[in-house]
């Protein structure tokens, strides 16, 4: 996908380049157009080593127009075709709009190069069409198209496919036995005991495992409500009286089923903390857990099998990712100075939150159906979004700021540990004081509220508290190696 002609300071290339240093030609002479198909954006991008891709993207701000391909004026993008249609002018204006991406890595991360490329462009042509005159015919094609694809989809298949998952969760749940512990088993994904945990690792056990750990479970928390309200499917006790949830405490299932949050966070959480573990015991330990997370969501009447599976195999990815990624983020992260990783931390959280407005603005027409309504009340609500972002946005700017005025190490007797881990959880509790906050009928100052304190929760906990430790020898500065 490259350019023909192109205006200055403006590309997209996908391909192959010779080791040359990286350059930027703004003044691009004209010359004849090669064939489809072989065409490149030469002067623009240069340097990749040999044997690596590319995905990059660069652009001058403006407004200028985009001519169609052949005339003499501003040249227009052309995607391997000379068909002009209403989604070349789509993307032509989100990327006259964008400003600099450029990812340059070896042919082993492909995949993760070109998912995270065509993710980006994906979100942001998604934002074009929302954004897009709902009364034009480019905006009522997209809006239709979307609604009736998913309805379609959800009332010809869904809808059977949960028919058959009924059957078996009520045959699972006449053994009345399992209740107790696949309640208890089910507190091992998402929960508060979960949340707790994690200053221990950071505070007790080792705190570079511990900020990877939060990440891991905010970013995928975040994701999983994202997802969840760009599907919009029912619980199973939403659609069938008769499925016992064993007094499981349905005040906390007031959002969408599809994919489970429980088996998503909870593989995440188990397979990331396996991997630090890199023994053959471990995954299994890691995998058996979220099975076995997976299993109670089913069994307690929350969640259909096809939810449990989808949020396995969506931690599963992610795990992969964050793992694949997690050497190059942390080399770029250690050169980075304090203010491009606030400012990475901010585009992170803006992302997410983004995600989720995309994601709520998809279904915004279509009300949900009178079954089940009255369950899903809360359930388009973004404020829960906005809370993970809001942490993930704390988590990195405490991280930035405490590394370079408290770094710390772990040492000394349990008890010593201990104090330092309610030192730890002290900041946490205000992430739940904030959810009684705000006006019930304002949304986005809920939103704000909840991103505001979950921000500030854990901020505290990676940049303060931490030097409150040193401070009072819980713990001993760190010593470099």
């Amino acid at each position: 996908m490259t350019l023909e002609h192109y205006r200055p300071g403006f590309a997209i290339s996908i391909g192959r380049h010779s080791c040359r240093p990286l350059a930027m030609n703004r003044t691009p002479s004209p010359r004849p157009s090669p064939p489809v198909g072989e065409r490149v954006s030469a002067g623009l991008v240069r340097g990749i080593p040999n044997g690596s891709w590319a995905v990059c993207m660069a652009s001058c701000p403006g407004k200028l127009p985009m001519n169609p391909v052949g005339t003499d004026s501003t040249p227009s993008l052309t995607l391997l075709s000379d068909r002009r249609s209403n989604s070349r002018d789509a993307v032509e204006r989100v990327l006259t709009r964008s400003w600099v991406m450029c990812m340059v890595l070896r042919s082993r991360q492909l995949p993760m190069s070109a998912f995270l490329g065509f993710l980006f462009l994906g979100m942001m042509l998604i934002g074009e069409a929302l954004a897009a005159d709902p009364s034009s015919p480019r905006g009522v094609s997209v809006a239709a198209a979307t609604n009736n694809l998913s309805s379609a989809w959800f009332a010809d298949r869904g809808q059977s496919l949960h028919e058959r998952e009924l059957t078996w969760i009520h045959w699972l749940q006449q053994t009345k036995a399992l209740a107790w512990p696949m309640r208890i088993i089910t507190n091992l994904g998402p929960s508060v005991y979960v949340i707790a945990f994690l200053p221990f690792v950071f505070l007790c056990l080792d705190p570079r495992i511990g900020i990877r750990l939060a990440l891991v479970y905010f970013v995928s928390s975040a994701l999983r409500e994202a997802l969840a309200l760009a599907f919009c499917f029912p619980r199973p006790f939403w659609i069938d009286a008769a499925v016992d949830t064993f007094h499981y405490r349905r005040a906390l299932t007031f959002s969408y089923s599809f994919p489970s949050g429980h088996a998503l966070i909870g593989t995440s959480i188990w397979l990331f903390a396996a991997s630090r573990f890199r023994r053959p015991w471990a995954w299994c330990v890691g995998i058996a857990m979220a099975l076995l997370i997976c299993f109670s969501r089913v069994y307690l009447g929350v969640h259909f099998p096809s939810d449990v599976t989808a949020g396995f195999v969506a931690g599963a990815m992610f795990v992969a990712l964050v793992i694949g990624l997690e050497a190059l983020l942390g080399t770029w992260w250690q050169a980075a100075g304090l203010r491009r990783q606030c400012v990475a931390a901010a585009v992170l959280s803006g992302m997410l939150i983004l995600a989720g407005i995309l994601a709520k603005s998809l279904h915004s027409a279509m009300p949900d159906p009178p079954l089940w309504a009255a369950f899903a009340v809360k359930a388009r609500e973004v404020h829960r979004i906005t809370e993970q972002a809001g942490a993930v946005f704390g988590l990195a700017v405490g991280w930035a700021i405490g590394r370079r005025w408290a770094p710390f190490e772990v040492f000394g007797p349990w008890w010593q540990r201990l104090a330092c881990w309610v030192l730890g959880c002290a900041p946490l509790a205000v992430i739940y004081g904030t959810r009684w906050l705000g006006p019930a009928d304002s949304e986005v100052i809920r939103a704000a509220v909840r991103f505001c304190g979950a921000s500030l929760a854990t901020g505290l906990l990676m940049g303060v508290v931490p030097w409150l430790c040193l401070r009072w020898k819980l713990v001993r500065p760190e010593v470099a190696r």
